[in-house]
């Protein structure tokens, strides 16, 4: 199909070359033709301000406007980098733009994460929204914050916002270690402080029921564990602790 009968599908008998007209009237917007159905779509339902954006963002401008529509003309307008913006628009799933036209000032967060960390961080701001931008913008690793997150369970997500100080070792410890979500789930931020001292042996005691306290306890006590031997045998529980103790005894 020529781009003059594109243009004329979608403008209902619109005469081209008026097009031709108003794109001559926009300084170095070249042919905005060459965009195909998508500009022909937009600029026939949103004129002026499609050519606008079709003019400095080129094709995913126009697809972005000719699938959004005048939200998405709204947001790459507004945002701080409107190429970003229709770029991430123009390849969005239904639920991620809902998520940026929905969003309570994040949506240059929202944008800026896609933009950044692709699919990853795209499905973490499907799930969580704005929450997931934040903590995806703020921690130390992004690329690893969108992965964790995308695969994240509700409660470890929750975890990982009411965190005191912790957000990125959480992250750290999920992407590094197999048990350290149900381990951090169950236990918090303590959770995060016996796996950094003790990794896989803190992160076994946790999911065995051993509570932070306890191994604290053994840690200030400084037990031997020649004294757990004889309760290691048939106690599961005090398996665990001996494993722990063991451990650093050995420094």
């Amino acid at each position: 199909m020529s781009q003059g009968k594109a243009f004329g599908r979608w403008c209902d008998g619109a005469c081209f070359s008026d097009f031709e007209q108003k794109n001559e009237e926009i300084n170095g917007c070249g042919n905005i033709g060459q965009h195909g159905d998508n500009a022909a779509k937009a600029i026939a339902n949103h004129g002026d301000d499609a050519i606008n954006l079709i003019t400095k963002h080129g094709d995913n401008a126009a697809k972005a406007i000719a699938d959004r529509g005048n939200n998405a003309i709204i947001v790459i307008s507004s945002a701080k980098n409107g190429k970003k913006a229709a770029e991430v628009i123009a390849n969005s799933s239904d639920e991620l733009f809902e998520r940026i036209i929905n969003s309570q000032g994040y949506a240059d967060d929202i944008i800026q994460c896609v933009n950044d960390f692709g699919e990853n961080a795209a499905r973490a701001i499907e799930k969580y929204g704005d929450d997931a931008a934040v903590a995806i913008s703020l921690s130390k690793n992004g690329k690893k914050a969108a992965e964790v997150i995308a695969n994240s369970s509700d409660e470890l997500f929750e975890r990982i916002m009411n965190s005191h100080g912790y957000a990125d070792d959480i992250v750290e410890c999920v992407a590094k270690y197999n048990g350290a979500d149900k381990a951090i789930i169950s236990f918090g931020d303590e959770a995060i402080v016996v796996i950094n001292e003790f990794t896989e042996y803190g992160i076994d005691a946790l999911n065995k029921g051993i509570t932070p306290k306890t191994i604290n306890l053994l840690v200030t006590r400084n037990v031997n564990p020649k004294d757990y031997v004889r309760l290691c045998i048939n106690n599961e529980k005090m398996q665990i602790k001996y494993l722990i103790v063991h451990y650093l005894m050995r420094f």
